[in-house]
């Protein structure tokens, strides 16, 4: 907000010394909002340019085998935090978000961070909620749990992203039964 009042004021100041060198009466305080307006707008079409554009033949990563879908939709903690990363993710075809545990985390001692891709070429892009981290610290068969990138939505500068959580077929009505008790204790 800071730099967009930086900006008109350097519009307006700019635009009275043009009329005042020019002997005309000095700028309205219309005439500076609108020639701020424009220059704003200038910036923010130049950045929206520069963000990767979403492929249209993008399509969901397949459930694993033998797993189906526990937790339909879920947001990413943090993903301001992890921009250029996230956008990246938004670019690819098939993006693959992968999980680990980070208990050295001081915020959180539940605290699981989210990959986009696997490997040595995984890049972090935020967390699991820390509700949800909450509830699967105690969930006893979390290791067969998997997360499946789902979609995202784009923002005025910053990109949100969801994800599925996935497990074994014979599994998900125990994890529901769990899930449902404990993310109203978090």
């Amino acid at each position: 907000m800071g730099t967009l009042i930086g900006i008109a004021a350097i519009v307006g100041l700019v635009l009275l010394i043009r009329w005042m060198v020019k002997g005309m009466n000095p700028p309205s305080q219309t005439d500076i909002a609108k020639a701020s307006a424009k220059k704003i707008s200038a910036k923010k079409k130049a950045k929206k340019s520069e963000r990767p554009v979403r492929r249209k033949n993008f399509t969901l990563p397949p459930i694993p085998d033998g797993h189906q879908i526990y937790l339909e939709r879920a947001y990413v903690s943090g993903v301001q935090h992890y921009s250029d990363q996230v956008w990246d993710l938004a670019a690819q075809e098939k993006p693959v978000l992968s999980w680990e545990a980070n208990p050295e985390n001081p915020h959180d001692e539940n605290a699981i961070q989210i990959y986009a891709g696997s490997g040595a070429d995984k890049q972090l892009i935020g967390y699991v909620s820390k509700e949800l981290a909450a509830v699967l610290a105690d969930y006893d068969r979390k290791d067969e749990l998997a997360i499946r990138f789902s979609g995202a939505k784009a923002h005025e500068n910053w990109l949100e992203v969801f994800y599925q959580i996935t497990g074994p077929k014979k599994g998900k009505q125990e994890f529901r039964t769990f899930y449902d008790k404990n993310i109203r204790l978090s």
